[in-house]
């Protein structure tokens, strides 16, 4: 199958499906924090937690992934 052939599949989807839904969730952007959204932003956050893809990577992998990004912020700032 081609993918865009796969692609259209999904994408007519109807919106009560339980993976269309997950899918939503996924995609959905998580909000600036304001005085009224704590509770949005909690709740999609957890949602987007409990649906996320598994990750291959190891903790210490993902922590090292941080570092270098940090260290590479740093050294641009400095510049």
């Amino acid at each position: 199958m081609h993918w865009c052939k796969f692609l259209e599949l999904f994408e007519g989807l109807p919106e009560d499906c339980v993976l269309k839904q997950i899918m939503n969730i996924r995609a959905q952007k998580i909000p600036m924090p304001n005085q009224h959204n704590s509770a949005e932003i909690q709740r999609i956050t957890e949602l987007k937690a409990l649906y996320a893809l598994p990750s291959k990577m190891t903790e210490a992998e993902t922590q090292d992934g941080w570092d270098k990004l940090f260290n590479f912020l740093e050294r641009r700032a400095k510049e």
